[in-house]
């Protein structure tokens, strides 16, 4: 049976197809969107190497272009991933501080601070705890002044300072942003951060009330993570086959960016599935919502 992805991916071929004998700006526009759709589409098919070839094409077509708009995207969205994917994270840093640069040079504060976030991730990822700890400080500053709260991006800092054994650094850090944050992404973070905490130190009771505060802020736009912290509480609990069950659902709907976070890493090792799971989502949304409601609600 013809799937949705495989429609797609159809559609792109034909575009691209129809476009061949065409060299007007336009087309060259729509090449870069198909060459795109095609890297996203390889990415969830695991083509790994299929992506990055696709990326290639339309970082190419980005620079022919002399669109810097579109460089950026090409490199902070399929060029990362691909690099990532392709166990080649200085690579992946490299094309996101490339995407910073691009960003900060036509002004766009917003996606300049997500691309600073994204870095100090790929930093950590790295062990670079310095440079992680000074692109976290760079994206949590612009969040606040665009914000005027503490929201998800300072929440990566108080990663970066867990990661450099500052705990109390970063418990302060998490507790300002349930004290003080309106951000519903940023409060879900900071109560799966401070449960996984507790869960380390042995306090289960705490640890439990996090994670179903956590998704009491959930929604579907906040992506499968929660699942996996949801997935070592399960296994804390007692219950490894339920555990590794959610926690390869989980690991299926992560990009792979994602999965390079050290502390995801540790949750992840928690529940044995970490090198054998790879971006293939499976669920839609609906489902991805209703499964972490139902694991939320086993947990003792």
């Amino acid at each position: 049976m013809e799937t949705y992805l495989d429609q797609r991916e159809q559609a792109a071929e034909h575009l691209l197809a129809g476009l061949a004998a065409g060299d007007d700006l336009d087309s060259d526009y729509l090449r870069w969107h198909a060459q795109m759709d095609l890297a996203n589409l390889a990415m969830k098919n695991g083509q790994v190497d299929e992506a990055a070839a696709r990326a290639e094409q339309a970082l190419k077509l980005a620079y022919l272009l002399r669109d810097p708009r579109l460089q950026a995207q090409t490199l902070s969205s399929r060029m990362v991933d691909a690099a990532v994917r392709q166990g080649d994270v200085e690579a992946a840093l490299g094309y996101c501080l490339e995407a910073l640069r691009l960003e900060r040079q036509m002004g766009r504060v917003p996606a300049a601070a997500q691309d600073a976030n994204e870095a100090a991730y790929l930093a950590m990822a790295l062990g670079r705890l310095t440079d992680a700890r000074r692109l976290a400080e760079d994206a949590s500053r612009a969040e606040l002044a665009m914000d005027g709260k503490p929201g998800s991006y300072l929440h990566s800092l108080g990663e970066v300072l867990q990661l450099q054994g500052d705990l109390e650094g970063a418990i302060a850090i998490f507790e300002q942003i349930l004290d003080r944050g309106e951000d519903d992404r940023a409060v879900l973070f900071a109560h799966l951060s401070r449960g996984w905490l507790y869960q380390a130190g042995g306090d289960l009771t705490r640890a439990f009330a996090h994670y179903r505060s956590a998704v009491h802020r959930y929604s579907f736009r906040k992506g499968a993570i929660p699942l996996l912290y949801l997935a070592a509480a399960t296994a804390a609990a007692g219950r490894e086959s339920r555990a590794e069950q959610l926690g390869r659902l989980a690991m299926e709907h992560l990009r792979p960016v994602q999965l390079l976070t050290p502390t995801l890493m540790q949750v992840a090792a928690t529940v044995g599935v970490q090198g054998d799971v790879v971006y293939a989502p499976s669920l839609s949304l609906e489902a991805l919502v209703q499964l972490i409601q139902e694991a939320a609600a086993e947990l003792p």
